[in-house]
Formats: C-alpha cells, sequence, structure tokens
C-alpha cells in the first residue's frame, strides 16, 4: 500500500535523533569546504553588512563613494547580528550557515517522510542528506543556507503542520514574510510564492491568497523602491537578462537548451548520484542517466498531480530549472535551492514505475549507489575542510597593505577581495578607448596601483559575450600596452599581478 502524502505525523525515535545528530556534525565538520573569499560573493555580503550596520548603503570597496545596487538584503540581515556583537566571525558564520542549510533539509524531511515507511526512511535519508554537492555548499557566507531552510520551513508548515488547510490570516501573514524574505535571499526565490499562489488559486482560497501576497510584497517593497529610486528599475538584474537578446531568438533558444542539458546533466549525473566515482559521464551513459532523472521526474509529478505537496514542489522546481535554464551565466549552485524537490519527486517517480512490491529494493540500491559514488567526496571535503586556512590566499594582498598608503586608490576586478584583506578602496575598471587614455585618466583620477587577478568569473552562457570578462581581458592588454606600468609585484601561486603607476 502507497503511503500518503501528509499522513500521520510520526515521532522522533533515539535513532532519528541519533542519526541527525551526526547528519548535523557532518555538515557542520565540512563548513570550511570552501575558503570564505572563493566565490568573492561572500566577502561583498560581509563587507556591506558591516557597512549597513554603520548606516550606509554605500559600497565600501569603491572610490569615489558609490551605492550598493547590485546587492539583495536578504544575506546581510542574517549576517548582521553576528557582525554588531563580534568583529568578522568566519568560522562562527560558516557553521551557522552549515547548520541553517541542514536545518533546511531537515525540515524537508520531516515534510516528505510520510511517503517512506521502515527501511524506505534511512534510505530516503541518505540520498537526501549524504551528497557531497549540496555539502560544499552548506558552510559558504551566501544566500544558499537561509534559502533552503526557508524553503524547508515552509514546506513543513504548509504540509506536516497542514497550514496549507489554514484559514487564520496570521499563518499566511507568517508564510508570506517568509516567501518575502527568500525573495530578498536570492531573486530567483519568487518562484517559491508564485507556486504557493498557484496551489492557492487552485484551491480558490482567495482570502488566503491576498494575505500571502500582500505579506510577501511588504517585505520585497523597501528594496524594491530603493532600486526604483536609484536605478530606475525593480531589478538589478535587468542588464544581465538584456544579455539574451545577443545573436537573436536563435541564439537565445540554443542558449536555452544549453544551459538545460549542462543543469539537467548535473542533477543527474553530478549530485545525489555522482557518476564520476564510476565512470566519467559522458556520451551515451551520460545521456542514458539524463534520460532517467528526467524520466523519473515527470513519472513521480503526474503519478501523485493530484496531492497538493507533490504539485507544490513540481511547480517549484520546474518553475526554478527554466529561470536557470534562461539566465546568461552558468554555475552549479543555481540549482542548489531545487535539489531537494527534485530528488524527492524522482524518488516518487521510481515508485511510480516499479511494481510496490520491488519499490523497497529499488529505492534501496538507489540509497546504495548515491553513497557509494558520494562517500569518497563526503570524507574528501571534510578532510580539506579541517586542514585549509578559512579564507582565500591572500599574501599577494599583504604584500601590497605592506607597500601601499592608505591614500592609495586601485584599478582592479578583484576589488572587493583587495579591500577586505588591506582596507584600500579604488575602482573595478575606468572605461577608455585605448591603453594611452586609461593611463592619462588613471594618473588624472589619482589612482596609483593596478591588480590583475582573475577572480574567478561566472561563465557566461552559449552564444553571450560576457561584459565583466571583456573588462577583466582590457585590463590585462593596458597593463602590458604603452609603458605606463611597472610590474611591481607577482605572486604566481596566487596568479595575482600588481602593477605601479611610473
Amino acid at each position: 500500500m502507497t503511503p500518503a502524502a501528509g499522513g500521520a505525523r510520526r515521532r522522533l525515535s533515539a535513532w532519528d535523533l541519533a542519526g541527525a545528530a551526526a547528519l548535523l556534525a557532518l555538515y557542520l565538520l565540512s563548513c570550511n569546504a570552501v575558503p570564505f573569499g572563493q566565490y568573492v560573493d561572500d566577502m561583498n555580503w560581509l563587507l556591506f553588512s558591516e557597512g549597513a550596520l554603520k548606516g550606509s548603503l554605500l559600497r565600501p570597496w569603491h572610490h569615489p563613494p558609490q551605492l550598493e545596487v547590485s546587492l539583495n538584503w536578504g544575506v546581510p540581515a542574517l549576517l548582521m547580528p553576528f557582525l554588531a556583537a563580534f568583529e568578522r566571525p568566519v568560522l562562527m558564520l560558516k557553521l551557522f550557515m552549515a547548520a541553517l542549510f541542514f536545518s533546511g533539509l531537515a525540515f524537508f524531511y520531516l515534510s516528505t517522510r510520510s511517503r517512506f515507511e521502515g527501511s524506505q526512511l534511512p534510505a530516503y535519508a541518505a540520498v537526501l542528506f549524504l551528497c557531497d554537492f549540496l555539502l560544499t555548499f552548506s558552510g559558504n557566507i551566501m544566500a544558499e543556507p537561509g534559502y533552503v531552510f526557508i524553503l524547508g520551513l515552509t514546506v513543513f508548515l504548509l504540509f506536516e503542520r497542514s497550514w496549507l488547510e489554514s484559514d487564520r490570516p496570521w499563518r499566511w501573514a507568517l508564510l508570506g514574510g517568509l516567501a518575502g524574505f527568500i525573495v530578498l535571499l536570492r531573486s530567483i526565490g519568487l518562484v517559491l510564492p508564485l507556486a504557493i499562489l498557484a496551489e492557492l488559486a487552485l484551491r480558490r482560497k482567495l482570502k488566503e491568497g491576498l494575505w500571502f501576497g500582500l505579506c510577501a510584497g511588504l517585505v520585497v517593497l523597501p528594496f524594491t523602491l530603493y532600486l526604483a529610486t536609484h536605478i530606475g528599475q525593480a531589478s538589478f538584474y535587468a542588464p544581465y537578462w538584456s544579455l539574451r537578446s545577443q545573436g537573436g531568438a536563435a541564439a537565445a533558444l540554443s542558449g536555452l537548451l544549453d544551459n538545460s542539458r549542462l543543469y539537467l546533466k548535473g542533477l543527474t549525473c553530478l549530485t545525489a548520484v555522482y557518476l564520476p566515482t564510476l565512470a566519467a559521464p559522458t556520451g551515451l551513459l551520460a545521456k542514458a542517466f539524463m534520460a532517467a532523472g528526467a524520466v523519473l521526474f515527470a513519472a513521480g509529478t503526474w503519478r501523485n498531480r493530484g496531492s497538493s505537496l507533490h504539485r507544490f514542489l513540481a511547480l517549484y522546481a520546474m518553475g526554478h530549472f527554466v529561470v536557470c535554464a534562461a539566465y546568461v551565466y552558468q554555475a552549479p549552485r543555481y540549482v542548489v535551492p531545487m535539489l531537494p524537490a527534485f530528488v524527492f519527486l524522482c524518488l516518487e517517480g521510481l515508485r511510480a514505475l516499479v511494481p510496490e512490491r520491488f519499490f523497497g529494493r529499488a529505492l534501496a540500491a538507489a540509497a546504495l549507489l548515491a553513497v557509494a559514488t558520494n562517500a569518497p567526496l563526503l570524507a574528501r571535503t571534510v578532510r580539506t575542510s579541517l586542514a585549509q586556512p578559512l579564507t582565500v590566499a591572500h599574501a599577494s594582498y599583504d604584500w601590497l597593505k605592506a607597500h601601499a598608503s592608505p591614500e592609495d586608490r586601485i584599478v582592479s576586478m578583484d576589488m572587493i577581495r583587495i579591500h577586505y584583506f588591506t582596507g584600500l578602496k579604488g575602482r573595478l575598471f575606468i572605461p577608455s578607448n585605448g591603453p594611452e587614455e586609461f593611463a592619462e585618466r588613471f594618473r588624472a583620477e589619482g589612482f596609483r596601483w593596478l591588480v590583475i587577478r582573475d577572480a574567478g568569473f561566472i561563465p557566461a552562457a552559449k552564444g553571450v559575450s560576457d561584459p565583466t570578462r571583456w573588462f577583466y581581458d582590457r585590463l590585462v592588454g593596458y597593463a602590458g600596452a604603452g609603458g605606463a606600468f611597472d610590474l611591481a609585484h607577482r605572486d604566481e601561486a596566487e596568479g595575482v599581478l600588481i602593477y605601479g603607476l611610473k
């Protein structure tokens, strides 16, 4: 007999609590899998949060002063209580983020475990939690931990606590506040409130939808008005989306399909099942796993289309996937928040495609494959987390700090990291028509140092010319042309070149 979604609540046993404690310990031990500053955005969040605590919405690293209009306010809201009490507590923040990420997965598990019984439960937990892809993002001082937490908590309240059936305004106001905050964490979080509103519309719960939408809007409104006032748009992503027009409709469609293949391959071959442990995910093997994942997801969605839980998760996951596929940049972390829903619906698809009496064995086989392919990565992640420094290597910027005066100004595409480690200010680029004009403006505007470092830019989608990479390539060319700059310091290990103005 198939378990019913949202069935009777099960009490957690001592074994459940022991398993949860072990999994939490794994996530905490892995919180430093990626050093602080690796993504640049994490340092940007922290620097902006420090400024916001002082009442400033300026970019702390920029000279001349400039408002920050490219960061949502959700992550700073999470960081500021810690920064107010402690001075840059990087390890504490990493531990907090890892605990937040784990808690979101735990809420999601509690909301969906009624679909599994007996020995199926640990198998489901293994597939959901023992995924190295998720583990490596869990301790990052970024948007993903808070996003996953709110996603899990929202699913828990809606379906495990049956708030979806409630007509109490305060509950829908709270859910609306959570949904608004997830949009402030990452703009793609808008798919979550849209999926909730779609479910409410299907149920004809107009009053609840109004409360929910009103409170979500109230949370997002101050930030929206701020952007509209200072950049004339409701989102700072508009210029990035406009890049999709490069090459016309055919190029846009080709890029969308390319992104779709990229993310589907990642979701099916490089996450819950990490295929490279067994074989390179190329050719027919990769296509087979990608097709299997798509079929399982579709079967799990269609078979349970009458279930509010499944319908909501399918709408959310598909909406998230479409936005990632259409976006002009490619990054694995973009699909982190949709992976729990994808895994759950694929396992439900497995249930739909095999006879019920064999489902337990099929699930156990899937869990064995997931754990066996992820185990070497999990061990490596823990070792790396415990062994490496908390922050990215910065010997080159230590040299710069020692040789520059506090008033010196810098031009670099890596300005955020430079400011974090040195306190120096500057700008990313100086618009110019060539190396001579660049050098003239550099000198006239009072800049002293030119720092070249490939800051790990996010790859652009197929058919898109990335303006950020274009700026970096121009700086590299300007540094070596015209004879205006001398190479003052080179750090081969960090890939940093520091030039001084002659």
